[in-house]
């Protein structure tokens, strides 16, 4: 990509919702030392395949590129046609699966394998809605002034439309040893337009939960 990767657009959800790249699943151990455990991905849709078991039962066959490699997800019945409608190809999606210790054949004393079953997907656009619960400004003590004060504040009052999310600031030290936080908990704003919209002439940092 010469202007860098399309998910770029979506840096600050990766840095905070996500707990893996699509390269980790390619370690031999991976799915293994993650049983039982959920796991979060970001990634483009580059393919997504759709056909039949021998059954008669739905399946797809999607990969995925991030930015550090390829992955293909092999999904059968309800776990493909919920969320069939996501896999298009060039479209961005949060995934979150769980990791599920399995055994083939009928009586279940087959190799053992790794199921990923899906928990919960939606596009990479509609993120900020279904995963963001407060959003936090950092920055130093040094950066504080009227106008930053000024930059903030029309940043707040640009996110006010759907505002859903409580706001805060937090101010550290020059040595971000020791913060203090400045919130008030009847505002709310929108946390995509917010950080959209702020553009700071200084180091800062923009915290997800």
């Amino acid at each position: 990509y010469i202007t860098g990767h399309p998910l770029d657009t979506y840096k600050l959800i990766i840095d905070n919702y996500t707990s893996a790249k699509l390269e980790d699943f390619k370690e031999q151990d991976f799915f293994a030392k993650h049983s039982g455990k959920e796991v979060s991905f970001a990634a483009m849709v580059i393919k997504a395949d759709h056909a039949t078991t021998k059954t008669g039962k739905p399946m797809g066959v999607v990969t995925f590129e991030d930015y550090s490699t390829t992955w293909v997800w092999r999904l059968f019945s309800e776990d493909f046609t919920k969320y069939e409608h996501l896999f298009k190809e060039g479209s961005f999606v949060y995934v979150k699966m769980k990791i599920d210790e399995r055994f083939m054949g009928k009586d279940y004393t087959g190799p053992k394998y790794y199921n990923q079953k899906p928990v919960s997907l939606c596009y990479l656009a509609d993120a900020y809605d279904h995963l963001c619960k407060s959003v936090t400004l950092e920055m130093s003590i040094n950066d504080v002034s009227p106008a930053s004060a000024y930059l903030i504040k029309e940043a707040i009052e640009k996110s006010q439309e759907q505002a859903k999310v409580p706001f805060t600031i937090k101010i550290f030290d020059g040595k971000e040893k020791y913060s203090t936080a400045f919130s008030n908990v009847s505002l709310k704003i929108n946390a995509e337009t917010f950080i959209s919209a702020l553009n700071l002439p200084f180091d800062y940092k923009i915290k997800l939960k």
